[in-house]
């Protein structure tokens, strides 16, 4: 996992930006179009179930009203047959009573019957027992089969329990028609005397569902929607014509079944279920005058078919949002990236060494300031590339200017001259003023390298003062003193003899009395100090301002004068303008020169 996270990362990191705006971009408006997408849809959606919802209590609940009224007619006109004048007669014919004659009862009971059935489509059949058989009925079939054994019907038994008050039952099939016919439900009641006192009868009222059917198809519901009647079995006692498959459906029948098992005692129910495997939300109501519940059922797909337009409409303005954002962040991104492209292209061709190259990018945004300063810094680079190309020449040529200095041809010759004499006179000093000359010249080549030791420089300028101090025998003395520590500190080489030089040949040559010269290196915070001091003839404080310039350079003609500036310009070249000489001086006292150099260990 943690490899391909790696692997993810490195691809990331290799991809242009122009490529990593646009997936950005495009991310970022799925991620808005599909979160802004889901939210309004599953709000909408909840909108249109929770709208369906209370219309649909709405609709069972006016047909809870109906219905409610319709089975208290029928209860009603059960109340009328069984408190009928003439049905209590009939029934009550052998009871002392009723002494008088009921002999028409029976006919008189009939025409009731009949009237009823007459002024009612609804009632399919009027049934009337006594205590032992059927005594007495009115039925719209002809095939109504009297030897019927009705005491063995669930309703029967029921009657028994519910004494005078009547009861709905149903839907049952009417067995007693030699053609079943359609489902019916019943009426059923016991009957009793006037006084209460005795049970004389049996009533059972079987009603078609025409009648419900009526006010259930007037029901303004939605186009797919369903209108169910089903009782605390979860037998249906209604449903719509075009779902007559419905009424033996295993699903549709277990969610009814769960319908009254759990909420037998609400008012209303909400729930959701599959019919021949279409999404439905059910919403019931229970009524009161019969243990029925009324159940609207609305498929998911009419719900929603707005939320879906919608949702059609959304996702079609989604991908134009997606195309036209897309389009645009390519616009966008191209307009970033191009003056990055150019840029890049530069940089490559400053790398390959072209830096005359230029940046031509005029935007005025953070690509713009940066190829601004980027053209800049070629030029700052161009001005110290030729910068150093000078300093290095001048460097290269204040070098050589050091190294004729050295083999300048009258101190050649002098000394020369001086070893001749020497030679001639037979004087001891001829071999260590020779060899003081070998080594001079040796340590000034210094195997080509330009910083050498401290101890090194030193020792040259001892084998140049010993040669000059037998040159101008007891014109002056000399010592070298130098702390410990920095003897191995790193200086430029065949910087102390201009200096002595130039103390020998302007401060003490003209002197009447003995000089003396000290050479002094110590250090003194990070810097190195040598000083050369005399006791010469010394400078007024104009010349000794005017001995590093240019100028006094250009106008001395001695080597010595030429040594002293070119010193200070080398001296400023390697280690920059805070390094150098200084010079100072006191007119008939002497002239000291300090030498400011950096702290160089290896």
């Amino acid at each position: 996992m943690m490899h391909r996270m790696k692997n993810m990362l490195y691809n990331i990191q290799h991809i242009s930006i122009r490529t990593k705006l646009l997936l950005s971009f495009s991310l970022v408006i799925i991620a808005l179009i599909s979160s802004t997408l889901l939210f309004a849809l599953s709000k909408y959606n909840a909108k249109l179930l929770n709208n369906n919802i209370d219309y649909s209590k709405k609709v069972t609940s006016s047909l809870m009203e109906n219905a409610d009224e319709y089975l208290s007619q029928l209860k009603n006109i059960s109340n009328v047959i069984a408190y009928n004048h003439h049905v209590q007669k009939y029934l009550n014919q052998h009871d002392s009573y009723y002494p008088m004659d009921s002999s028409d009862s029976f006919q008189r009971t009939l025409e009731l019957l009949s009237n009823i059935l007459t002024s009612r489509s609804d009632i399919d059949s009027i049934l009337i027992f006594d205590n032992s058989r059927l005594s007495v009925f009115k039925s719209m079939h002809l095939d109504l089969n009297t030897a019927y054994d009705y005491k063995s019907q669930p309703w029967y038994k029921a009657i028994s329990q519910s004494g005078v008050t009547p009861q709905v039952s149903g839907p049952h099939q009417q067995d007693y028609l030699d053609d079943l016919g359609p489902s019916v439900f019943s009426v059923n009641r016991t009957i009793q005397r006037y006084d209460g006192l005795k049970e004389t009868g049996v009533m059972h009222i079987s009603v078609n569902t025409s009648e419900i059917k009526t006010f259930c198809d007037s029901a303004n519901f939605y186009k797919n929607g369903l209108i169910f009647i089903v009782n605390q079995a979860g037998e249906i006692i209604y449903h719509p014509d075009d779902a007559d498959d419905l009424s033996d459906d295993y699903t549709f029948k277990s969610h009814m079944d769960d319908l009254t098992t759990r909420l037998i005692h609400q008012d209303h129910n909400i729930f959701t279920t599959y019919i021949h495997e279409e999404k439905y939300q059910i919403v019931s109501k229970s009524m009161s005058n019969a243990p029925w519940y009324i159940v609207a059922a609305t498929p998911y797909k009419s719900i929603t078919e707005d939320a879906e337009q919608i949702k059609k409409i959304i996702l079609s303005m989604g991908v134009l949002a997606l195309i036209f954002a897309l389009a645009i962040t390519y616009v966008l991104s191209t307009a970033i990236t191009n003056p990055i492209l150019k840029l890049r292209k530069c940089m490559a061709q400053v790398q390959q060494g072209n830096l005359t190259i230029r940046a031509d990018i005029k935007s005025h945004d953070e690509i713009g300031i940066l190829s601004s300063r980027f053209n800049s810094m070629l030029e700052q680079i161009e001005k110290l590339m030729a910068q150093v190309i000078s300093d290095q020449e001048q460097k290269r040529k204040l070098e050589l200017k050091t190294l004729q200095a050295q083999i300048n041809p009258h101190f050649l010759y002098n000394t020369l001259d001086s070893i001749i004499w020497m030679a001639e006179s037979k004087n001891d000093n001829i071999v260590p003023m020779t060899e003081s000359l070998s080594k001079l010249f040796r340590l000034s080549l210094s195997r080509g390298q330009d910083i050498i030791p401290l101890s090194s420089e030193l020792q040259h300028i001892k084998h140049y003062l010993f040669i000059q101090s037998m040159r101008y025998e007891d014109k002056f003395t000399y010592t070298i003193t130098t702390q410990d520590h920095i003897v191995d500190y790193k200086i430029i080489k065949l910087i102390l003899q201009p200096l002595v030089e130039n103390a020998i040949y302007h401060g003490i040559k003209n002197k009447r009395e003995k000089g003396c010269i000290h050479i002094d290196a110590y250090t003194e915070g990070d810097k190195v100090i040598i000083s050369i001091a005399d006791d010469g003839i010394g400078m007024d404080a104009e010349t000794c301002e005017a001995i590093l310039s240019h100028a006094y350079e250009t106008n001395q003609r001695s080597s010595s004068g030429i040594g002293v500036h070119n010193v200070n310009e080398r001296i400023k070249l390697y280690f920059g303008c805070g390094f150098g000489l200084q010079y100072k001086s006191t007119l008939g006292v002497g002239t000291t020169v300090y030498i400011h150099l950096p702290i160089i260990t290896s």
